[in-house]
Order: structure tokens, then sequence, then C-alpha cells
């Protein structure tokens, strides 16, 4: 049997990939490795009772040892503006300790290894559509970077174990993606403006409403995905939809799905907030050429390699326009998310909660999922206000409380 670790199994693309990678196969087992920090349970709770699947609560920045596995698919990290706002320093140490330390995995045991990158790793570019070639136009310090350099650090983390190290390596860089189990309140377009529709407040629009930005279905990404980690390629490869959607053609998508009567409100930009936002995938792009050792093409009868197969792909994105009424598919767990912080106001984003402890669930027995809150979980820090009212005692509260922060290690606490 195939064993594969996901990192960030809980999140909404690390369970959409989980799911895709036991329905593969039936060799396949899925160890699935998320903090819950920003991922949930209910995104698993389905495969309770599979046994091909194991979850362990783990943060991957602390240095971990799952036992031999044959792929690792490393998905986690916060995605999304709120989350790596709010975690800026765990967003950093995911990148580059959590990164290096699953990479350590795949050169331990000589596994296969799938880095999600992401389009931010372009900032607000200056070339587009965005090619793999192009190095981006990121500003280091602003309030994304923390997102932004952190995954330009891991693909350079990503490249150096390839280069160095022989580890067997993919890079994906993921543009805007929507589907099932996307957060309702994430800060995100696409659930920003379904959850101010069901809700019937104002869709808000930053700016003029004329950026643009392309939305790629989950399951084309994942499909995407998979034929990546089968083919021979071992440089960045973008993933997304090429299709363009202004932002008032997008809000005027989502209340025409959802017929809601909400109006357009319009808000200042976000600083480095990116102007434009869409992938090259064309098959002259550098990573959708044919592998460095093709198979032989004179017989008809020749099997396409697998880098081919990913060309493919890309080429059945590039004419396949994605339609937005896939977002009738979020209304129902949106709404549901809707009912749930109106019923329950203390499950919402902010509250105060405690880590779950260990959790195995499927081979292992499985916790009771009725018991676990619904809501996203941040870590607890109860002295970060105290810090930043009073900065000179920033060290000093630092090493009592969070020795782990100082010094020479990078561990986070479980």
């Amino acid at each position: 049997m195939k064993k594969i670790l996901v990192t960030g199994a809980a999140g909404f693309l690390g369970s959409h990939l989980t799911d895709a990678l036991l329905a593969q196969s039936v060799a396949n087992s899925v160890l699935g490795v998320d903090n819950l920090s920003t991922g949930s349970l209910d995104n698993l709770a389905h495969l309770t009772s599979e046994p091909r699947f194991t979850f362990l609560n783990q943060d991957i920045c602390t240095p971990f040892d799952p036992g031999p596995v044959d792929f690792i698919f490393n998905f986690a990290s916060p995605a999304s503006p709120v989350d790596y706002a709010r975690l800026g320093p765990e967003t950093l140490l995911v990148g580059s300790a959590g990164t290096i330390n699953t990479l350590n995995l795949a050169r331990k045991y000589n596994a296969g290894f799938l880095h999600a990158s992401t389009s931010e790793c372009y900032g607000d570019p200056e070339v587009h559509p965005q090619v793999e070639s192009y190095w981006g136009r990121v500003n280091p310090i602003g309030p994304r970077s923390v997102y932004d350099e952190a995954k330009r650090f891991s693909e350079a983390a990503v490249a150096a174990w390839h280069r160095y190290y022989a580890v067997d390596t993919r890079l994906v860089r993921i543009f805007n993606t929507y589907g099932p189990r996307l957060q309702a309140n994430d800060g995100r377009v696409i659930s920003n403006f379904m959850l101010q529709a069901l809700s019937g407040q104002p869709l808000t629009i930053y700016g003029d409403g004329l950026q643009t930005r392309s939305f790629c279905y989950v399951s084309d990404l994942i499909d995407g995905i998979l034929r990546l980690a089968d083919s021979n390629e071992h440089t960045p490869v973008n993933l997304g939809n090429p299709t363009e959607f202004t932002m008032l053609q997008c809000a005027r998508e989502v209340i025409a799905v959802t017929g809601s009567k909400s109006e357009i409100a319009f808000a200042p930009l976000p600083q480095d907030d990116p102007a434009r936002r869409c992938p090259d995938i064309s098959p002259k792009s550098p990573s959708a050429k044919a592998s460095r050792n093709p198979s032989p093409t004179s017989s008809p009868a020749s099997p396409p390699n697998r880098s081919e197969a990913l060309r493919a792909h890309r080429i059945q994105l590039q004419r396949f326009h994605v339609p937005l009424n896939h977002l009738l598919q979020l209304q129902p767990r949106l709404g549901e998310v809707v009912r749930c912080l109106q019923v329950q106001p203390e499950l919402r984003r902010g509250s105060e909660e405690p880590r779950q402890p260990q959790r195995r669930v499927g081979g292992n027995p499985a916790p009771p999922m009725q018991n676990l809150p619904h809501a996203r979980r941040r870590h607890p820090c109860p002295h970060r206000q105290m810090v930043r009212a009073d900065p000179h005692r920033h060290q000093k509260i630092l090493a009592q409380h969070h020795p782990w922060m100082c010094g020479d290690t990078l561990n986070i606490p479980p």
C-alpha cells in the first residue's frame, strides 16, 4: 500500500486533496496532519470510518516523524488574508521551519514531495498574465509580506533540497480557487461576496472594482495537482483558470446566483492589493513543456509521458471556462455557516478557545465529531495585547510565556 502524507489536511484544499487521493486508488492510504489553527475537522468528518485514512493533530513547525511515507503533499499554511493577518509569525514559521521539516522527511524516506505555493509569489505583477519565469514584484515588509515571503522562502527551500539533496520535488503555484468547504469568513473574494449576499448585506468592493481575478473550481485544481505529482516537472507550475473577472462582474454574478437583494458598496483599496491576477497556463509556458526525458513519439502506440498529461490538463483548463454557477454548490454550506453564526455568536472567529489535544481518526478510534466546535480556533496568546501596549516588556514576556519565540529554536508549542 502506498502511504501518502498530506499536511494541512483539514483545510479547504487539503481535505479535497485527501478525498481525491483516497478515490484515486484503493492502494492509497493517507495520513492527514493538521494543527487545526485554520482547518476544521468538519472537512474530514466523512472519513471517520475510512480505514485508509488517519488524522494526526500536529504542528509541522515542530519536527515529527510519522514513519516511512511514499509521497508528501505540503499544504499546511494559513492562506486567507484574515488568517495570515492574525497569525503572521505562525505563517512565517510554517513556510520556513514547517517546509524544511517536511522536506527532511522526504529526504529521509526517499519520498516524492509536492509543495503548495501561491500566485502571491508574483505580488503586484508588472507582467500579465503571470508566467512561471516571472520573479514577481513583492513588498517584503508590507502587511501581506508574512504570507508572500513565507511562500517565496518555501519555494527556495524546495528548490534547494532538490538541487543539493536530490529530493524528488514539485512546486505548484495556486491561483484563486473556490468550491465546497470554502470558509465563509476567511476574507477572500468569493467567500466574502457569498456571505454578504446570503445575509442580505451590501457586497463590499475594494477600490473601483475594475481589478481582476481568475477563479478556478476546486475539482479542476485538484486534478491538475495530481497530474503534476505524477509528472517529472521540478520547476514551478501555475494552476488556475485563465479567464479573468473584474470584481464588479464577480459581485453581480454572486448576486444573480444567490437571488440576493444586496447592493454593492465600495471601500478603500488595501495596501499592496494586486490590480490583476491571472495565470499563464499556455503550452508555451516553460513548465508546460514535455519532460526532460520524453517518451519516444515516433510510434503512434507510444503512450504520452507524464509531463504531457500535465500539459494536456493545462490546455483543457485554458479552453474550459469555469462558470460561476458552480457557486450554487457553495450556497448550502455558506447558508449553514451564516445560521450557525447567528445562533451561536460565541463561535464567531476571534473567540479564544483551547487548542485541541492530539486526535487520530480513521484507522484508530474516532473522536466524537459532534462535540467539536465548528468555528476555527486561533492560537491563544493572552499576552499579545499587553506586549503591544508596552513594547519594552516584549522580550521579557516572550521569554517567560513563549520561549519558543526566543533564542535559536523555531518550534511552536503543542
